[in-house]
């Protein structure tokens, strides 16, 4: 890697790309793809390089395929361009991406609005963030009392949706200027006559409640250099880490920063728990209340909108919201799990707790032949019942794309000789002269060790790969420290009975749906189950009784009852057979 492009480079010296037309051409370069595969030839007719060609999931372009770096390109590049070229860069691309829709290239667009929200949040605010919310409001009013959204309005939406929702993923600060004008979006676009439109939606807040209320590193990609550049090539090289988290063994690495981190303030608190109260607060007694007969009966639509809008509030908060009100947890001297934590605390386990009444209230209103509504139902009981599951996911997810980075950007292991940081005659970074070890022994100097460790044959990576390895650790830590947060070193399995009951009663609704005639139904009601009794191990026996007992058809015994074993039902189980 490089250092930052110099903005009085001498256009006429041998680093005459480092200019503003040299990144104004890549990117025109890019724009360029991104428009063709997105046109009639391209995405939608089915060129060569379209994305509906496209073998990948995600409906990326080749832009995206295996090893791919796009992304680090993108990100590396607006986060060193001299201020004043970041700025028009930025001004740039955000016109280029307000001006079309391009609904086939998703993926390549969230990776610019990621790498402009990072690199310089405030000028993304001002020249992306602004309009883009400023438009979605006009197109809200447009389409509050329509019935039905033409398929125009339904991409439009969609396209300027996932925009906002790339933008914002790490803009919490710069968000809370616009929270009530992004909280009337999400009202109105949650109530739209489109499914799809609605889980946009869904991920935009999942998106917004993460940049507002979690960790992560800022200003990872900025330029620290060692030494001083080359004059012939004013190339500054970037200082390597090592798997140890040891600086470059260089003598020029005191002033290298450490990683620094987004901690929520209270005004992005503040607009967190406003957006629990709206988004899963309200929907919640929005059921209850017609469990209760005291209001109207909801529709299929609106079950199903309020259902995303809850999947998108426990998606965003995660383990941030805490967990079922009444759970056990440890004193801090006896507790077995790991230390760690996503963010600030929003919510309140209480607020969990009705989410799961309602989830009950709302699984007899919905038929049991409607299996979309209801594969709806059982995401929300995942996320709500899957307490550091999305975490733990999230980091694992992460990490192949992290190796695949490390792979191709790594120093390879014989750095260490070819740079001077070991061998015969060299100055050692553990103070030695290359004759002996500092510690007196006759050991060889290719032998010596920097705090019992061989330094030689390390390999070393930029910092900023660094950064994101020590985030996803970050984020695996706090998925061990949510879900087993109950254990302790005398206890580390907790009791039926000091489960919190609202959970049992929730699970048992997943245990019963795990008999449902519809397949895809089954396969998530049992993934959900799957995870309860992982993080339970306890309530196995009384989950397996009650499979058991359906199979069987045993109709008293088909409910999920948490006192009853299969050691209990053995001989009706044997009758039955």
């Amino acid at each position: 890697c490089v250092g930052p492009m110099q903005a009085d480079a001498d256009p006429y010296s041998t680093s005459n790309l480092y200019s503003e037309e040299w990144a104004t051409e890549l990117l025109s370069r890019i724009f360029a793809v991104i428009a063709n595969v997105d046109s009639p030839d391209g995405g939608i007719g089915g060129g060569e390089h379209s994305s509906s060609n496209d073998k990948s999931d995600d409906g990326s372009s080749f832009l995206l395929d295996a090893n791919s770096m796009f992304r680090p390109l993108m990100e590396l590049l607006f986060a060193r361009l001299p201020e004043p070229f970041r700025t028009r860069t930025i001004k740039h691309t955000s016109e280029f991406l307000l001006g079309s829709t391009f609904s086939s290239v998703a993926p390549e667009a969230a990776i610019l609005c990621n790498a402009m929200s990072w690199a310089d949040p405030d000028q993304t605010e001002k020249y992306m963030l602004a309009p883009l919310v400023t438009l979605l409001l006009e197109e809200c009013e447009s389409i509050r009392d329509n019935s039905k959204l033409s398929k125009v309005q339904e991409t439009t939406l969609c396209w300027r949706i996932g925009l906002l929702s790339s933008l914002i993923y790490h803009m919490g600060p710069q968000a809370t200027r616009h929270g009530e004008r992004i909280k009337s979006i999400f009202s109105v676009i949650l109530l739209s006559p489109s499914t799809t439109v609605h889980g946009a939606a869904s991920r935009c807040l999942s998106s917004l409640l993460v940049g507002l209320c979690s960790y992560y590193p800022l200003r990872q990609y900025e330029t620290c250099c060692v030494g001083d550049p080359d004059p012939a090539s004013s190339v500054s090289l970037e200082p390597f880490v090592d798997k140890f988290g040891e600086w470059d063994l260089g003598q020029n690495t005191a002033d290298i920063p450490a990683p620094t981190w987004h901690e929520p303030s209270e005004a992005e608190i503040a607009l967190s728990n406003d957006c629990l109260a709206t988004f899963l607060e309200g929907p919640s007694d929005r059921i209850l209340e017609a469990a209760a007969g005291s209001s109207q009966e909801i529709s299929k639509l609106e079950m199903r909108s309020i259902l995303v809008t809850l999947e998108g509030c426990l998606e965003g908060t995660r383990s941030c919201l805490p967990d079922f009100e009444g759970q056990h947890t440890p004193p801090p001297d006896e507790a077995a799990c790991v230390v760690g934590r996503l963010g600030a605390t929003v919510g309140s386990g209480a607020l969990r707790s009705k989410v799961g009444h309602a989830l009950i209230a709302a699984s007899t209103m919905i038929p049991a032949n409607d299996v979309e509504t209801l594969m709806y139902l059982m995401r929300v009981l995942d996320c709500l019942l899957s307490v550091g599951c999305a975490e733990f996911l999230s980091s694992d997810s992460s990490a192949s794309a992290w190796a695949s980075d490390d792979k191709w950007l790594q120093q390879p292991s014989v750095s260490g000789f070819l740079l001077g940081y070991g061998g015969d005659g060299d100055d050692r970074a553990d103070g030695t002269d290359g004759a002996n070890c500092a510690d007196g022994t006759d050991r060889p100097a290719s032998q010596c060790t920097a705090a019992g460790r061989l330094v030689t044959w390390r390999r070393r990576r930029p910092r900023w790969i660094a950064i994101e390895k020590v985030f996803m650790n970050l984020e695996w830590r706090a998925s061990q420290c949510s879900y087993r947060g109950f254990a302790s070193v005398g206890s580390p399995l907790l009791a039926v009975d000091k489960i919190p009951k609202v959970f049992v009663d929730a699970l048992g609704l997943a245990v019963h749906y795990m008999l449902h005639g519809g397949s895809h139904v089954r396969d998530v009601s049992s993934n959900v189950v799957e995870k309860c009794a992982k993080r339970y191990p306890l309530l196995s026996k009384h989950i397996s009784a009650s499979v058991c007992a359906g199979i069987a058809k045993i109709p008293e015994r088909t409910s999920f009852d948490a006192s009853v074993s299969c050691v209990e039902l053995l001989p009706q189980l044997t009758e039955a057979a």
